[in-house]
């Protein structure tokens, strides 16, 4: 949940480190994705300042335009003074409409922010809103379940049950590291590897030639009451590996329908044989993104 303006107007956000901007639906949107969800109505914000630059951010599942205006922003009692953010006033894509999300919060690095707008966390840190410039994920093991967290400014120990083990950024963009090694069953492949760290994507996603040798691994036809005879996926990171059970990469829709939770995309050349590793991932492994020392830091969720 995100505050902005005096007072208040609270709106429901995907907290995503996949991306840089804040965006909002504008109370002026008539895409029907904003009939049903909490839009932002300047006039009633006695901070409101009118900004007027026009922005478009593409994402895979829709895009967003509008335009940008300032006002305060409350994350978790932290509140940056005269920020930057979007308001939508067109939303395509039939995932807003059915979303549970008002907007959608970036938590990436400025250098892929839209209109290099300043991202919310950069403000928070220049305001001295918190000491230590980081903030970590722990995500529950079941969607919709009670209890997931943000922390900013740093991790929770009661949320770990190993130590941090860190790698370094290999660019300053996405929260973009390097891979050594990936395998399931019998196919493994250490060509060229690379991950993104995103809480924005439900899933695993990676290059689809790629992908169609892992999912070759696994039957056409999954069956829930099978899930213990499929194998592990590992993804190595230097020298470290990170299992995920089948259980934590296939997705159990209902009771008797399971759904592999593995996505082939063409990514941009420039980024080599990344995989996205989403919230399947980070539901394992407790996640710190530690911005101040360029790197990220997982531990097994408690």
């Amino acid at each position: 949940m995100v505050s902005i303006g005096t007072p208040a107007q609270q709106f429901k956000v995907v907290l995503d480190t996949g991306s840089s901007n804040l965006w909002v639906p504008s109370h002026s949107c008539w895409s029907p994705a904003c009939w049903v969800h909490s839009t932002f109505k300047s006039a009633d914000s006695s901070t409101f300042a009118k900004n007027g630059t026009a922005f478009d951010i593409q994402y895979g599942s829709g895009g967003v335009s509008g335009i940008e205006s300032g006002d305060n922003v409350d994350l978790g009692g932290l509140v940056v003074q005269g920020a930057t953010f979007g308001e939508a006033t067109t939303l395509s894509g039939v995932s807003f409409l059915a979303a549970q999300f008002d907007g959608i919060l970036g938590l990436a690095f400025d250098t892929i922010s839209v209109n290099h707008v300043e991202p919310i966390f950069y403000a928070m840190v220049r305001q001295k809103l918190i000491e230590d410039a980081s903030f970590s994920f722990f995500l529950t093991k079941e969607a919709g379940q009670a209890g997931s967290e943000l922390v900013i400014g740093g991790v929770d120990p009661a949320y770990a049950k190993s130590e941090f083990k860190y790698y370094d950024l290999a660019m300053e963009n996405y929260w973009f590291i390097n891979m050594t090694g990936l395998s399931i069953g019998d196919y493994n492949t250490q060509d060229n590897l690379h991950a993104i760290v995103d809480s924005g994507t439900s899933v695993i996603v990676g290059p689809k030639d790629i992908i169609a040798k892992m999912t070759a691994e696994l039957p056409a036809t999954l069956d829930c009451t099978k899930m213990d005879t499929y194998p592990d996926l590992t993804f190595t990171l230097g020298q470290d590996e990170y299992v995920l059970k089948p259980a934590e990469y296939i997705l159990n829709v209902e009771n008797t329908v399971c759904q592999l939770g593995l996505i082939g995309m063409e990514l941009p050349p420039q980024l080599g044989n990344a995989f996205i590793l989403g919230d399947s991932f980070m539901k394992t492994y407790y996640t710190h993104f530690d911005m101040a020392n360029k790197r990220v830091g997982f531990a097994l969720s408690a």
